[in-house]
């Protein structure tokens, strides 16, 4: 004779399959918001340490204050960042300026970015384009969950000097 499973085994196994499905990844219920965070930098490869990089007016003031727009291949907004004020860090090879954001957006296949500087060039004189390089960038949902929903973006050292 078979006996049936008791209440309890049932709960317990009820238990692991939940356990397992939230355990996986790519286990984030639909509409569920997506934290991420990360910045925007450009590395200067100068034997100068970062503080003299800094004073320098031709610094890269454009990362900060950068509008960064998450969309969807299709063109649906899911949400905006700006990033905060340009800091640095001292490399073996020079200095990292970067300027991070964070936001939380809704679950989608993917996420398209779009950057706008809103530093604008000086009238005269040299000055950092780097950001205005930048292109829109495609990030998957498995790339993003894979890296804990840190993404920052890379942005040339390019100068113009009339």
């Amino acid at each position: 004779m078979r006996s049936r499973p008791s209440l309890g085994t049932l709960v317990a196994i009820a238990g692991l399959i939940a356990t397992s499905a939230c355990a996986s990844a790519d286990a984030i219920p639909r509409g569920a918001a997506v934290a991420i965070r990360g910045s925007v930098f450009t590395d200067h490869r100068m034997d100068a340490p970062c503080e003299v990089q800094a004073a320098n007016l031709i610094r890269p003031d454009a990362l900060s204050g950068m509008v960064l727009t998450f969309t969807t291949e299709a063109g649906q907004s899911l949400g905006t960042a700006v990033t905060g004020p340009l800091q640095w860090t001292d490399l073996d090879y020079g200095c990292r300026f970067h300027a991070e954001y964070a936001l939380d957006v809704p679950t989608a296949a993917g996420y398209v970015v779009d950057f706008e500087p809103t530093v604008k060039p000086p009238p005269a004189g040299g000055y950092y384009s780097g950001a205005d390089d930048l292109v829109p960038t495609y990030i998957s949902h498995a790339d993003l969950i894979a890296a804990a929903g840190v993404w920052s973006f890379e942005a040339m050292p390019s100068y113009v000097v009339p």
